[in-house]
């Protein structure tokens, strides 16, 4: 799959370096229970104003991850808008970059089965800063439409080795329990939605939802770690001239 194809880029891009993810959309019940259900624990989202961790002098190593949401194959959606929210256990401090983004609205063309139906070039680039890889950081992508309409949520973990890497995340849209519930969603025209993107990275509750293929998204990564030998760690050195790759099977467009 190709990223070189050039779409419509004209639009806006935004980001926080902290997140408080939710907001006043969620009741104060069921952002708790979201958050119990993260088994890596919920997101860091604080950061002192002068930049500095809430380590301390304590002795962590620092991950270091960079890359881009390229591109997607999508079908039903016209102008669709990437937006991204990278999620951490609780001793996972950012320090520099971003945890949230939202790209510009592009252009969606379905060619082919095998080419990208729109291209974002979106980029990522966030430091955290720990002392476990517990809770190591996952990527959740949401793509909606002008209308904020949802047409798939996908979830990947950053890969755990050094390097330049490519994953192609599988993306879903919620379908509806009911008969009576796909009616109400067809005469309101405002299909199923999860309240909180970061229910696609918990396990309590995913059991019973019930999901459609909507796609599939190319991400770019490249991880660097500094300081982990001093905590036992090893991921090994980066080679710079291999790109590890997961491809999933194609997802048929229309």
């Amino acid at each position: 799959m190709s990223s070189s194809l050039v779409g419509n880029t004209k639009g806006r891009t935004r980001g926080r370096r902290n997140s408080s993810i939710g907001g006043g959309d969620l009741d104060a019940s069921l952002s708790q229970s979201l958050n119990k259900s993260l088994t890596f624990g919920s997101p860091h989202r604080s950061k002192s104003k002068s930049g500095t961790s809430h380590f301390g002098n304590v002795k962590g190593f620092h991950v270091y991850i960079s890359g881009q949401i390229a591109s997607a194959q999508l079908s039903g959606v016209k102008n669709p808008v990437c937006k991204y929210q990278m999620v951490s256990g609780s001793d996972w401090d950012c320090v520099k970059g971003f945890i949230d983004g939202e790209s510009q609205v592009s252009r969606n063309v379905v060619t082919s089965s095998t080419e990208p139906s729109v291209v974002w070039n979106f980029p990522l680039n966030v430091t955290y800063k720990t002392t476990n890889v517990s809770g190591w950081p996952r990527l959740v992508v949401s793509v909606r439409d002008a209308g904020r309409v949802i047409h798939g949520y996908g979830t990947t973990s950053v890969p755990t080795i050094p390097g330049k890497h490519v994953r192609y995340v599988q993306l879903f849209t919620p379908v509806s329990a009911s008969w009576i519930q796909a009616f109400i969603s067809l005469f309101t025209g405002e299909p199923p939605d999860f309240y909180d993107a970061r229910f696609t990275t918990a396990n309590d509750g995913r059991y019973a939802a019930r999901v459609k293929s909507a796609g599939v998204a190319k991400v770019e990564f490249s991880v660097y770690v500094t300081g982990a030998g001093s905590l036992g760690y090893d991921f090994g050195e980066p080679d710079p001239s291999s790109v590890e790759e997961f491809r999933p099977p194609p997802h048929p467009v229309s």
